[in-house]
């Protein structure tokens, strides 16, 4: 009986053992966890960033093109201003050498 019952008991300290490792374990995996929540929250924050850095040199492209849009269509007028103004100039030109 006595035997069974120091058996129990080595068995009952090892088990004890055991938990501690384990608590002990679990301890530095909870540091561990804790430090790549901190890494996962850090890294969230620098997407953030960077999205709001891309749409903003989106939305700056998209005005970038809008303004070439609105200038070419101004550079087309000027241009088709200046070939009537040559052509009209052309035909006063052509009506002085006919009155003369």
């Amino acid at each position: 009986v006595q035997k069974a019952v120091q058996v129990e008991v080595e068995t009952a300290e090892v088990v004890r053992q055991q938990y501690k490792d384990l608590a002990i374990k679990a301890d530095k995996q909870s540091g561990k966890i804790q430090r790549l929540k901190t890494k996962v929250h850090k890294l969230a924050d620098k997407n953030t960033e960077l999205t709001r850095e891309v749409g903003s040199h989106t939305r700056a492209e998209k005005i970038a093109a809008e303004e070439n849009d609105s200038l070419r269509k101004r550079l087309a007028e000027l241009e088709e201003g200046i070939a009537e103004a040559k052509g009209n100039g052309n035909v006063q030109i052509a009506a002085q050498q006919d009155s003369d």
